[in-house]
């Protein structure tokens, strides 16, 4: 099963939600208040770039606010042009709150996934312990690593996943309803653009990952079987001198799965970049028509 398979993706979520610790459900609710604080952070910071652009271009509209003038009588300021340096400031420091806001919130969401993942591994270990005797006799050792390995990861890769996706639609959903409330019509132009170019974009990778994760899942089974006829036979491998022989073995193994590894989060990153050029594109030619008009 793959986990670039979204509705496969969903169902280990749910399957997941089950089997967490009440303390990781608990800390996961929390994080969802922290995702809401990184959203509001975004907007103040947007919100906070319409004014400073307007004071660099025309200082003199800066008197026009209260506060702002209050500033300038405090720091006994009586040219409009020696008020940059502060408003500078002052404008800068909501974009350092959002920064912090969404660093401490990147934090919080992988220190979560990582204890997670300990919860399960230890579980699935203490299981495993306790598995009546005839039951190991009868086992395959490395399948069984393998496959409690490549799952408990692929569960924790998930998690990571969905907590950074959440995030991105929380903060999505703030700031393009504040977008929208100041100029609806571009942006909703803009999104209807992103969702058809992100969808073919999904669906142009989408085959290849999930081909490519089924590989991965086999690779990592063929690299720890390796490492056990390596370790299992020690004692012939070192009478018989044969090392290099493992270790050739266990490279072949070894370098497709990176391979593979690296080609998945080449496919999964890149869309990224196509997309945010097409809305550098999008953005600009919805500019100059705005201001032709």
């Amino acid at each position: 099963m793959s986990t670039n398979n979204p509705q496969n993706s969903f169902q280990l979520l749910k399957i997941l939600w089950k089997y967490l610790l009440p303390k990781r459900k608990k800390q996961i609710k929390l994080l969802l208040i922290l995702m809401i604080g990184s959203a509001f952070g975004e907007i103040f910071t947007i919100a906070a770039i319409f004014p400073f652009l307007s004071a660099l271009t025309n200082p003199e509209e800066l008197l026009k606010f209260k506060i702002i003038e209050n500033l300038a009588g405090y720091l006994d300021i009586n040219e409009v042009g020696n008020m940059i340096y502060p408003i500078s400031i002052i404008f800068g420091l909501p974009a350092i709150f959002s920064s912090s806001i969404r660093i401490l919130n990147l934090w919080a969401s992988t220190r979560i996934a990582a204890a997670v993942g300990t919860d399960l591994s230890c579980e699935s270990y203490k299981r495993t312990l306790y598995q009546p005797y005839i039951v190991h006799t009868t086992r395959n050792t490395s399948e069984m690593v393998a496959n409690s390995t490549f799952n408990i990861e692929r569960a924790v890769y998930v998690l990571n996943k969905a907590l950074e996706l959440i995030t991105a639609l929380i903060i999505a959903f703030f700031i393009l309803s504040f977008l929208l409330y100041l100029n609806p019509i571009p942006v909703f132009i803009s999104i209807i653009i992103f969702i058809i170019c992100y969808g073919i974009l999904s669906l142009s990778v989408r085959k290849t990952l999930l081909k490519n994760s089924l590989k991965v899942a086999n690779s990592i089974k063929e690299e720890v079987k390796v490492t056990q006829e390596g370790l299992g036979a020690i004692r012939d491998v070192i009478i018989t001198n044969s090392q290099n022989l493992y270790i050739k073995n266990f490279k072949n193994a070894d370098y497709p799965l990176r391979r593979l590894q690296a080609k998945n989060l080449f496919l999964g990153l890149s869309p990224r970049y196509l997309i945010e050029a097409i809305g550098l594109l999008v953005i600009t030619v919805l500019s100059l028509k705005i201001s032709n008009n």
